[in-house]
């Protein structure tokens, strides 16, 4: 995103000065964030959104992956 005016951080509301210190806030918000926000709070937030479909998915792939072999390979 290249910065066209001053815009503040959806998260933490600190104005970010630096035209390339703009990050994508997904799940925690819209427009920006700065990298500090990124880094100690969007990023873990997406790690554990990752981690809860993951457990979701993790017996669909297991049960694919013991059918080839038989019951139990696992």
């Amino acid at each position: 995103m290249k910065a066209t005016k001053q815009m503040k951080c959806c998260i933490c509301e600190i104005e970010i000065d630096n035209g390339m210190d703009y990050h994508n806030p997904t799940p925690l918000g819209k427009d920006v964030c700065c990298t500090y926000c990124n880094i100690t709070k969007v990023l873990p937030a997406r790690l554990k959104n990752l981690g809860n479909r993951l457990d979701k998915v993790q017996p669909q792939v297991a049960k694919q992956l013991v059918l080839p072999f038989g019951e139990g390979v696992l």
